[in-house]
């Protein structure tokens, strides 16, 4: 969104312990996922494996996404469109095979460093999925980046610390939002 000639209609950034330069799909569980999308019904069966809560707490599977355990009303909310919809099975199993990359990944990073505007990184102290030096690298990557750290926290922060999350989203707006 905002390599060279995408970004005129972007003022800000925000990026949220998220997926950074070659990490992506983001560990274990991003490659189990790009796996099973190459698998005839892979994403249904990964789809019900995910129902019971054991199986969904696991490092490989969910497990790592959070600290605080993901309601379970919300995580069926995100599954059950994959377990019920074919249509929304076949649309993931394509993005899934169609993730780039190493190098094109890598080329998409660097061209990011054309955007110019303020850029806001919180990350999870305690991540798991994304590195957190990838936060550093990504702070170092824009030319107007904040690094902020959210303690007790992993991938979701949200879920995990939302008034941190909102308290820095608060301030960042405060300062970067002309009236």
């Amino acid at each position: 969104m905002v390599a060279p000639g995408g970004s005129d209609r972007v003022g800000s950034l925000v990026l949220v312990s998220c997926e950074a330069f070659d990490n992506y799909p983001p560990g274990i569980p991003g490659w189990l996922l790009c796996l099973n999308a190459s698998l005839p019904g892979g994403t249904f069966l990964t789809a019900q494996l995910l129902r019971p809560r054991l199986i969904r707490h696991l490092p490989f599977t969910c497990g790592a996404l959070t600290k605080k355990r993901l309601p379970n009303d919300q995580f069926m909310s995100l599954i059950e469109p994959l377990r019920h919809n074919p249509k929304v099975r076949r649309d993931l199993d394509k993005y899934l095979r169609s993730v780039p990359g190493r190098a094109q990944l890598l080329e998409w990073a660097e061209q990011q460093r054309a955007f110019d505007g303020p850029v806001l990184i919180v990350w999870a102290r305690d991540e798991k999925l994304m590195p957190p030096e990838h936060a550093v690298r990504l702070a170092e990557h824009f030319d107007n980046a904040e690094l902020v750290w959210v303690d007790d926290s992993r991938t979701l922060i949200p879920i995990d610390q939302p008034e941190a999350l909102t308290a820095h989203l608060e301030e960042f707006l405060a300062r970067t939002t002309t009236p």
